[in-house]
């Protein structure tokens, strides 16, 4: 093999000597590529670019996402979905209370279901996972809070007790259609048609369901001769007067239907069963009792009521509607043993009536009795059989219909599907209560609550308390790689202490290696230490890894300006051990990835007040008067472009980091959190070596960007932006001029989008403005107009991908994106042939902490067909937008074709822009309806968008809407303000207070209008990470950019560019990062360029030569490492300096077989770093001396004349 490799240097090297013209030189590191049946191939060089905006602490299953590809938002628990995260979902946990509390395995399932007081995986990654767990699980196997040889414990992230918790409804009931669960349900309605609703809460979380529907026989029959008897218990901790059933509608709030104890049949009232002098029930219960009866005279009836406690009796001259209260003696009393309480009523004889009596009783003896008499009679009569009578006949196993609150109103038990009550739910909160280590990250449980879940996760300061009862905690830590159970996926053999599992992420299965060490530069010669490696040739002794890390992230304290280099590139395994798997605790000399992953956390919240007002969060209260400025509210801040940019500096060599994106360690949070900012380069000694001192220089240069598809405050600190002037030192990079022509590529420029601001043109909304150049964009819609993030990234990736090599003497860089998609759903709904893009968005403009002096007394407020429009502000004006900090689906209707033709749901706005208690401040309902989902229904070609402000916290003036596009309407709507917006005053202006709190509209479809650009990262992929195959410089052509289906990797276009990943389904996202992984490594082995390699020095006058494809398309097919010999003229000078390879040209005809210097072309072959393949350039012996003096023509290897080719 060793052989081998040094021919292939031979040969190259002769054509590099023997070549004459300097245009057509030839280095050993345009032939890198080397077939992986022949030797290693050189290992990419991979530095993520990490964002660490404060939205990675947000949940990772946000309800309002299609998670399984079905078409169909994905909005509560789904069992058919396997939820990814740090719990296996092929498991079932026990949570153990003694010692370190944590979720611990107990066996396996097949069918993610568990037994009785056991916890499946699945539900639990569901219920507990973030964003940020998800991202540490893929990439290094998760947090370790235990990482021993004996035991390996992870933990959820530290989430504050803000509006990052996130709470979940439970019904412990799943839709069933005799072979598959399904979704969450509480009713049969809310499955498909042949589907039912099944309570399985035992086999998901180990314990019963909150109460819920039943289903009671579809009718009933009546028993002659007596009268029903209920008995149901209720709750103790109602207020006294619902316990004593003070009046009629306290008497009916003291049911719980769905605590039916028993019924039993008696003939007349006075049964000892219900006799008031006796204890017949449990404290705090109920007795509800109900017969028909035939009059037998027509006139005047009085009936007559005792009992102990509150009791009524009801007579309904039509059974089954609201009937006459007759007789009531209401509150906590004991019986009377009289006829005093009692009342008239008319009758005609032969009708039928209903009678019922309702009775609460608190505590002590309990029961009630009933009198009559007939017109004309003075005597009292127990009311029974004396009378004709019947009652509903309820078997012993059709209970159910005794358990529906209309049974409790008007006497009619239920049939089919019934409902004891306002649907309960068991509530679940992920949160912290505290930020010290002595406050773990928790899972907090509601039982049994007919609260919904945003009263009590998306309320006012503090969110998911004890307002509603006093949880239940659980610590989310789970316990991994317990082999006597049985072993996760990700979990790795390591051979110390006779063996130890690991959990492991693609770092570590591309990073660890095989355990061996090899020279850098040579890739194939083993080493033990730098000593065995001849530093300035062969490079250091490193790991012998398919690719090395590093990564810039985000900083704190510099959290609108570029980022800093957490790790330079170098081994993973200088931060786990080789032989246990145990993560290294001390930081590496070269720096960490897995601690600064680890590190990453929010930071400020002040759990005092439950706000971000202190100063270790950056000065964080309500900003309310100017965008973010550096420093303040650190957890926020996205500067993306500036950190690419940062990228492309390190990989260049510059040695020292950009000196506006740094800050001094000391003191600062970032070092408080544990986050080192590194020098740039590998120490030795004395010496500092950057990348490409120690890494061949045909190791490809990929930055991996790690990112949530906003970017912020990254328009100001990159060379030649048009917002600020910013010196930058990469020859000849300038963003605008850049972004500007691809403006003209995309059509961006001189056409109508949603965005922030256009040069001069800003009104703080996602309203359409025209675009005359991209590069004088800012403000990302439809979430983040005022946020200052801009198009510069894909500018500067494009940089990277086709200038590096000419302008810093570095191979050119390929971007890939791995977007974290938007907690906020983009609803697009289909009308008629069309689609329509609608998404919420809000606005503070008037009311306390400087907003009326900042927005409403600097611009012009008016109230248009739009709602409230602002215009004609002045330079110094500014008008927060308003955070969308939850999403509730509560109702959503599809088609045939599954298009949403119907849909409800809550948005929850915090009132600025970041930081201060990030909480809820104000909650829209909105509603659209399609064509006949409509009531009325609509036509065709419109749709109905319905909006209700229904609860608010706050002295802020917010007004609330939606930017909608797709319509003849087109624009941003604001049309209703906040509840707690009183009169106009000192603060409010009256065209603010007037606004309403409900508001509809129909609107019609049309086939144009302003649309919403793909998010930065979608462009940075495509114009930094194509493969140019006509040599413009620009992805031109389909198959340059979008080849392959992101989704599935096959061959096809998808519309997205083959580098760009984005993540709305995070089980999705290690399968997408390995995509990347794999993508990054096929890049490395060249792309299409050939291997081109020798056999022998040449034998006589033939050298035979080995060209290998990395990937080679015949037609529509594309096979990857094919491989052929050609046979080629070698021509050997005597004095070697005019020694050449030459195809075997005959002027255009067939080849003749023979040797001719003056008619044979001198071949000589080359990488073209512009189209990333092997090119060849011929040139004409025209006076036969060996030498190719003149140019003829650049062909592809392909079309070299050859003696003969042979291969597959």
């Amino acid at each position: 093999m060793k052989r081998i490799v040094q021919l292939c240097f031979v040969i190259l090297l002769l054509v590099s000597i023997l070549s004459e013209n300097p245009s057509i030189y030839s280095a050993m590191t345009d032939y890198c590529v080397i077939p992986p049946i022949i030797s290693s191939v050189a290992p990419p060089l991979v530095l993520f670019v990490a964002g660490r905006d404060h939205k990675l602490f947000y949940e990772a299953y946000n309800d309002a996402s299609d998670l399984d590809g079905d078409g169909k938002l994905d909005t509560t628990y789904d069992h058919s979905i396997t939820y990814y995260g740090y719990f296996d979902p092929y498991k079932c946990y026990e949570y153990q209370t003694s010692g370190q509390k944590k979720f611990v395995p107990v066996s396996k399932t097949s069918d993610k279901f568990c037994s009785t007081g056991q916890w499946s995986g699945n539900i639990l990654n569901w219920l507990t996972m973030s964003r940020i767990d998800v991202l540490r699980k893929v990439l290094y196997g998760g947090y370790r809070k235990e990482d021993s040889a004996s035991e390996t414990v992870l933990e959820r992230s530290f989430i504050p007790q803000d509006a990052h918790s996130w709470g979940k409804e439970y019904t412990g009931r799943l839709c069933f259609d005799g072979s598959k669960y399904t979704k969450m349900c509480a009713l049969n309605s809310d499955c498909g048609m042949d589907s039912e609703c099944k309570d399985v809460s035992n086999k998901l979380i180990g314990m019963s369901a909150p109460p819920g529907a039943c289903t009671a026989a579809d009718t009933y029959d009546y028993s002659p001769g007596v009268i029903l008897v209920v008995k149901y218990r209720h709750s103790s901790n109602k207020s006294n007067d619902v316990l004593c059933g003070s009046n009629h509608s306290n008497l009916i709030s003291s049911y719980e239907p769905g605590k039916y104890e028993s019924h039993f049949y008696i003939s007349d009232m006075n049964a000892s069963e219900i006799d008031p002098n006796n204890d017949n029930s449990p404290d705090y219960s109920n007795f509800f009792a109900v017969a028909q009866f035939q009059a037998d005279v027509t006139g005047t009836w009085e009936f007559a009521i005792d009992g102990n406690d509150g009791v009524e009796l009801e007579i309904q001259t039509t059974p089954g509607s609201t009937g006459t209260i007759v007789a009531s003696y209401y509150g906590c009393h004991n019986r009377c043993n009289c006829q005093s309480y009692k009342g008239t009523i008319s009758l005609t004889k032969d009708n039928w009536y209903r009678l019922i009596v309702r009775h609460t009783d608190k505590i002590g003896k309990d029961g009630f009795k009933v009198w009559y008499k007939k017109p004309g009679s003075s005597s009292w009569t127990i009311f029974g059989n004396t009378l004709t009578i019947r009652a509903p006949y309820i078997s012993s196993d059709n209970t159910c219909a005794l358990t529906s609150t209309d049974f409790i109103n008007y006497g009619t038990p239920g049939t089919g599907e019934v409902l004891s009550g306002p649907i309960s739910r068991h509530l679940f909160c992920s949160t912290s209560l505290g930020d010290a280590p002595s406050y773990p990250p928790i899972l907090r449980m509601l039982q049994n609550k007919i609260n919904r879940i945003w009263e009590w996760a998306s309320k006012e300061r503090p969110v998911c308390d004890n307002s509603f009862g006093t949880p239940t905690d659980y610590e989310v830590r789970v316990q991994v790689c317990n082999a006597s159970v049985g072993l996760e996926a990700n979990c790795k053999y390591y051979p110390s202490s006779g063996g130890i599992y690991k959990p492991i992420g693609l770092l570590q299965k591309y990073g660890e290696g095989d355990g061996s060490k090899v020279c850098s530069k040579t890739i194939s010669k083993l080493c033990n230490t730098d000593s065995d490696c001849n530093t300035s040739t062969e490079g250091l002794c490193v790991e012998n890894a398919k690719m090395f890390y590093g990564l810039i992230t985000g900083s704190y304290e510099k959290n609108t300006s570029g980022g800093v280099l957490r790790k330079n590139i170098w081994t993973i395994l200088d931060e786990t051990n080789a032989q246990t798997g145990i993560f290294q605790t001390s930081e590496s000399e070269q720096g960490n990835i897995i601690k600064t992953f680890d590190s990453l956390r929010i930071t400020g919240f002040r759990y005092s007040d439950h706000s971000y007002q202190g100063s270790s969060g950056g000065t964080c209260g309500w900003i309310t008067t100017h965008p973010l400025n550096e420093g303040e509210c650190k957890n926020w801040g996205n500067p993306i472009a500036e950190m690419v940019y940062e990228g492309l500096r390190y990989f260049s060599g510059k040695g020292t980091p950009t000196s506006d994106f740094i800050y001094t360690e000391g003191g600062s949070t970032d070092a408080s959190l544990g986050l080192k900012r590194k020098d740039w380069g590998i120490k030795k000694g004395s010496n500092t070596y950057q990348p490409y001192d120690i890494f061949p220089s045909c190791s490809k240069p990929f930055l991996v960007i790690l990112s949530d598809v906003n970017t912020s405050y990254d328009s100001d600190k990159v060379p030649g932006s048009y917002f600020n002037t910013f010196n930058g030192d990469l020859p000849d990079l300038n963003v605008s001029s850049t972004l500007s022509q691809i403006g003209t590529y995309e059509n961006v420029n001189g056409n109508s989008y949603f965005i922030g601001a256009s040069g001069a043109n800003s009104d703080f909304i996602c309203s359409g403005k025209e675009i005359d150049d991209w590069s004088q964009a800012q403000g990302l819609c439809p979430e983040e107009p005022t946020k200052l993030g801009s198009y510069y990234v894909a500018a500067v990736s494009h940089y990277g991908r086709t200038q590096f090599l000419n302008k810093v003497n570095k191979p050119n860089v390929t971007t890939f994106s791995v977007a974290l998609a938007s907690p906020v759903a983009d609803l697009k709904i289909k009308v008629g042939n069309s689609y329509v893009s609608m998404v919420p968005f809000g606005k503070s403009v008037s009311g306390c902490l400087n907003v009326y002096s900042s927005c409403a007394q600097k611009c012009t407020l008016s109230n248009t067909q739009f709602g409230l429009t602002i215009s004609n502000c002045n330079s110094s004006a500014f008008c927060p937008s308003n955070q969308i900090v939850d999403y509730y689906i509560d109702r959503i209707l599809y088609d045939d074709e599954k298009n949403v033709t119907y849909a409800s749901f809550r948005v929850n706005f915090e009132d600025v822009e970041q930081g201060a208690d990030h909480d809820m401040d104000a909650i829209i309902l909105y509603e659209i309806c399609t064509g006949n989902s409509c009531e009325p229904a609509i036509e065709a070609n419109q749709l109905k968008i319905k909006i209700t402000s229904q609860y608010a916290a706050g002295c802020i003036d917010q007004v609330l809407g939606f930017v909608i596009s797709g319509t003849t309407e087109d624009g941003a709507y604001l049309p209703v303000r906040d509840k707690d917006v009183s009169g106009p005053d000192g603060d409010t202006p009256a065209v603010v207070a007037n606004l309403p709190l409900t508001w509809e509209k129909t609107f019609t479809v049309a086939g144009s209008g302003a649309g919403f650009l793909k998010d930065p990262l979608w462009y940075a992929a495509k114009w930094g990470g194509f493969e140019d195959r006509n040599g413009n410089n620009i992805p031109d052509l389909i198959e340059e950019w979008d080849r392959y289906d992101n989704n599935t990797g096959a061959l096809g276009s998808d519309g997205l560019p083959d580098t760009y990943f984005k993540v709305v389904n995070p089980l999705k996202m290690e399968e997408q990062l390995e995509r990347v992984f794999a993508e990054i490594l096929r890049k490395a082995a060249s792309g299409t360029a050939a291997s081109v390699l020798s056999t022998s020095e040449g034998q006589g006058a033939n050298l035979l030569q080995a060209v290998f494809y990395p990937k080679r398309a015949f037609g529509d097919v594309e096979i990857d490492w094919t491989g052929e010999i050609q046979n080629l003229w070698y021509y050997v000078d005597p004095y070697i300096g005019k020694s050449s390879i030459r195809d075997d040209w005959s002027n255009g005809g067939p080849p003749d077989k023979k040797l001719n210097l003056q008619q044979d072309r001198v071949v000589n072959f080359y990488f073209d770093s512009a189209e990333n393949k092997t090119k060849v350039k011929l040139y004409k012996d025209t006076d036969g001396n060996g030498t190719g003096d003149v140019y003829d023509s650049t062909v592809d290897i392909d079309d070299v004349i050859n003696l003969w080719k042979a291969g597959r």
